[in-house]
């Protein structure tokens, strides 16, 4: 997207919803709030796996496992874009 487009935008200059910068901006914002919420999640799972590991790491082995396999992927779903 250019400068120019960009001004246009945030000045009002296109008020058209449906224009393809508006489209492509709204995307763009939603991509970023989906890979901080995937981010935001990983974090979680970290942190209650750290709090298994804690408590007792033989009897929650498996769910500690799964739980770092999927907050690994949710950081690669940062690092794709």
């Amino acid at each position: 997207m250019t400068y120019r487009t960009v001004k246009a935008l945030w000045y009002g200059e296109i008020r058209d919803a449906e224009h393809h910068a508006a489209r492509d901006l709204r995307r763009a914002a939603e991509i970023v709030k989906a890979r901080k919420d995937a981010l935001r999640l990983a974090e979680k799972y970290q942190t209650a796996t750290g709090a298994m590991n804690a408590t007792d790491p033989n009897f929650f082995s498996e769910e500690i496992a799964r739980l770092e396999r999927v907050a690994r992927m949710l950081c690669a779903l940062d690092r794709a874009g």
